[in-house]
């Protein structure tokens, strides 16, 4: 893996956070009429997804050659999906932008907030679809496959569902512990069996250039069985939150551990055909 695609790993994953709190919270201001948080402006999410938005876009700059010909990168909107991921993640720290300010001056208009947060979750998973188009590279078969973009909204998803898990008490949601057990649960298992169904394909992949990596040996296959294991532990640990507390803290630690390792091996996965 090139050096400059580790800023990859921590822009994505960096960036399907701020889109999965923004989702959550649009579910909680939708569905939970009335809801209200942080009248102090950085302890608002608003202001922390622009934050995270803010160090995604720092994170993204380090991979360009020459950051100050970013502009530039917007140029071809019909025919470049790297021109419109950039364009919708400024539409979506802008959106997100406009609903801070109008929390901080409108506080109190509930149903405009929970409209600016459906307008933000569409832009957010506009942004996500756009940069998991700009992967689908027929010249580079680990990635042209379902598993790219099904892989970055689980992502979305999963961080989403972990925000209830770490603000559900702050928040004083009531939330069913059993319902977001459930979907934890549901989640790891489905990012599990996606995840051996690539695995599955990446073997399945005859040598097509001088590139091609062996997946079932080497370091590949030693992080897939680390991200087994990790996901087997996630299980058992999301199991048993609610009939056996488990320190949240371990919870989260083993999200973020896998979802780099994730990730990680997205990009290791990579090979190219042809020219």
């Amino acid at each position: 893996m090139h050096k400059n695609e580790w800023t990859l790993i921590f822009f994505t994953l960096i960036a399907q956070l701020a889109v999965g709190l923004t989702l959550m919270f649009a579910f909680v201001y939708w569905f939970f009429p009335g809801f209200n948080i942080a009248n102090v402006w950085f302890k608002s999410p608003e202001f922390i997804i622009l934050l995270l938005m803010g160090i995604a876009a720092l994170v993204s700059l380090l991979h360009l050659g020459k950051p100050l010909n970013a502009p530039h990168s917007m140029n071809n909107l019909s025919g470049s999906w790297i021109s419109r991921e950039i364009l919708t993640l400024t539409l979506f720290t802008f959106s997100v932008f406009v609903l801070f300010l109008v929390k901080c001056f409108l506080g109190g208009n509930q149903q405009l907030i929970s409209l600016l947060y459906i307008f933000s979750s569409v832009c957010g998973i506009f942004f996500i679809y756009s940069m998991s188009r700009i992967y689908t590279i027929a010249t580079i078969p680990p990635w042209n496959y379902w598993y790219t973009p099904v892989s970055f909204f689980l992502s979305v998803v999963l961080f989403g569902t972990l925000g209830f898990y770490v603000l559900k008490a702050y928040l004083l949601l009531m939330v069913s512990n059993q319902l977001l057990t459930a979907m934890l649960v549901l989640l790891v298992l489905v990012i599990a069996a996606s995840a051996i169904l690539h695995y599955h394909y990446l073997n399945s992949i005859k040598d097509l250039s001088v590139d091609f990596l062996d997946y079932s040996k080497g370091l590949y296959y030693r992080l897939f069985l680390l991200r087994i294991v990790l996901l087997v532990l996630l299980l058992l640990s999301s199991g048993f939150i609610y009939f056996q507390p488990v320190p949240l803290l371990f919870v989260v630690s083993l999200i973020v551990f896998q979802e780099f390792v994730g990730r990680f091996m997205f990009y290791k996965s990579f090979f190219r055909i042809g020219v």
